[in-house]
């Protein structure tokens, strides 16, 4: 009777430590089927490939991915802990984590052109760069930057009603260079 409850935790063990490897586990998937299909891949588990192309200088928070095809993808990192290194920059990179998406509305790009705000070109949120965007205004640049972001955003828009912005939350990055 000892070696059948033995027996038996051992083997609710095994599957135990089974379930734990599954939920670890991610899928493999081309970077510009992500950005066609991030439906299908929100809150999932998925490494994808792709040039990292910018490291955000001012808290080294947010990095800009291109796929093969020039979509671009937010890689944050899992950790808020965590601050990426400029050593990013121009290396093709896997991303692991978890695949996430933000859609900013024709309402959201209508009130970002009354307020004229320069955006960060990963993410399109008010640009946190506060000196960049002292000068770009003392520099008279300013406008011109916020009507050139505005419009990239409503041709992005134009045949949805929204902007797909789509986000790793990174648990893993490897160089492949």
């Amino acid at each position: 009777m000892k070696r059948k409850i033995v027996f038996f935790i051992v083997l609710l063990f095994l599957s135990a430590c089974e379930s734990i490897e599954k939920k670890a586990a991610y899928e493999q998937i081309d970077a510009d089927e992500l950005v066609e299909h991030i439906d299908a891949y929100v809150g999932k588990p998925i490494a994808v490939e792709g040039k990292i192309v910018h490291v955000c200088a001012v808290d080294g928070f947010k990095m800009k991915l291109h796929t093969p095809k020039g979509e671009i993808l937010k890689i944050v990192p899992a950790d808020s802990s965590i601050r990426f290194d400029k050593s990013f920059n121009n290396k093709l990179v896997q991303v692991i984590g978890i695949a996430n998406e933000t859609r900013i509305s024709k309402t959201q790009i209508d009130q970002l052109e009354q307020e004229k705000t320069l955006l960060c070109h990963i993410d399109y949120t008010p640009c946190k760069d506060s000196l960049w965007v002292q000068r770009q205004f003392e520099n008279g640049n300013a406008e011109d930057l916020a009507k050139r972001d505005i419009a990239n955003l409503r041709l992005k828009s134009a045949d949805k009603n929204y902007v797909s912005q789509i986000t790793i939350e990174a648990t893993a990055i490897k160089m492949k260079e």
